[in-house]
């Protein structure tokens, strides 16, 4: 790259991608991995995840102005990707050399949220990402169009390709900031449907015998069975209530910890912190809950900007977290700290609250009525 190209990419805010290089090498498999594993089962899923995810973290980090370069925001949000891919790999692994493994999350699952401005050019790695994956899944649909799974998936490609034609302004010529932020739900949900296509196609048992609806339970907050680390303990994380985006920000800033420390210090019953904490990191792990962009932290951001800087979610099914009742859309954040009065941790909630209203997971309509209304069988209530 040349010397005016650095320094125009560096004009435009943008940073050098070579710190992520490590993590896109590592995870080279996820192009290969899919060629070498039968057509279905628990490995075939969690290699479709990862080829997907991977795809698109790669994709994402060439829509910078200039080669090796990429907006600041995107590289933040393609690290946590790269580090979903090697968790997916690992899992299609650990199946593919255990026949009796099983996924510890629910499937399928969707894609994780878009955490950084969609610019044209972002926008326009998206779309690359949906061509390249709706090229993959439409020639397993084809090889498999005997079975019953690859008719019931192929009516829900129209979305797919429905996304790609609204997206081909994009290489037409510019784009305002209306069509953007409509372009920017359009692609999303045709990489979330391709992605989830892919999952049913490895996994066909989830239409023959879909999941039960989830309904709201009970939390429990016996902190002695969790079996936590505390502060203080060797293996305690100190950032464990802070925003990943953040704490990819902060955690190498002192006066952060030395913040942090404070904070632990003054917490007098910190199992109870943590024991709400680990509710959510489940919720999390499990697909039920999920980061909003940052952008859309609305009447939540004061709490979220001040130490331990908690991330603010939205359910995306109903579920009950440390006693509070959340319905699908609901945005949430766990707001802990010192008060005037005392100690607080209360996990805070409102309908919409930020202004983002998120697509609610499938599985709160049971899944196989999900899936025919997206093949068109019956209208959206």
């Amino acid at each position: 790259m040349s010397l005016r190209d650095r320094l125009g990419a560096m004009a435009h805010g943008e940073v050098s991608t070579a710190g992520l290089g490590a993590y896109a090498s590592a995870n080279t498999d996820a192009y290969s991995l899919l060629d070498d594993l039968p057509a279905t089962g628990n490995a075939r899923a969690a290699a479709w995840c990862a080829f997907v995810l991977q795809t698109h973290a790669d994709d994402l980090l060439a829509s910078g102005s200039s080669p090796g370069f990429a907006s600041e925001e995107i590289c933040e949000e393609c690290q946590m990707v790269f580090q979903l891919v090697s968790t997916w790999l690992g899992r299609s692994r650990q199946a593919a050399a255990d026949p009796s493994y099983r996924l510890d999350v629910v499937v399928p699952q969707p894609l994780p949220q878009p955490r950084a401005a969609r610019t044209p050019n972002v926008l326009k790695a998206m779309r690359k990402t949906l061509e390249t994956i709706q090229a993959r899944v439409g020639a397993d649909i084809a090889e498999r169009g005997a079975e019953p799974v690859a008719a019931r998936v192929r009516p829900m490609m129209s979305v797919v390709q429905s996304a790609i034609d609204a997206s081909a302004v994009l290489v037409r010529g510019s784009v305002g900031i209306e069509l953007a932020a409509s372009l920017t739900g359009t692609l999303q949900g045709g990489l979330d449907r391709a992605y989830q296509i892919g999952q049913l196609l490895s996994l066909p048992d989830l239409i023959a015998h879909p999941a039960p609806p989830v309904a709201p339970t009970e939390s429990h907050h016996d902190a002695s069975s969790l079996q936590l680390f505390l502060p203080g303990d060797p293996g305690f994380d100190r950032w464990c209530l802070t925003d990943p985006i953040v704490r990819a920000r902060q955690s190498e800033a002192g006066q952060s910890k030395t913040d942090l420390d404070a904070f632990w210090a003054a917490d007098p019953e910190p199992a109870k912190t943590l024991a709400v904490q680990a509710e959510i990191a489940a919720a999390l792990e499990h697909g039920i809950v999920d980061y909003l962009p940052e952008r859309a932290s609305g009447a939540f951001t004061a709490r979220a900007t001040r130490c331990p800087w908690p991330g603010v979610l939205y359910a995306k099914t109903p579920v009950t977290i440390a006693g509070t009742m959340l319905q699908a859309g609901d945005s949430f954040i766990f707001s802990v700290g010192r008060t005037e009065t005392g100690f607080e941790r209360t996990l805070r909630a409102g309908h919409e609250e930020a202004g983002f209203v998120p697509e609610s997971a499938p599985a709160t309509d049971g899944l196989s009525e999900w899936l025919d209304r997206l093949a068109g069988d019956h209208p959206d209530p």
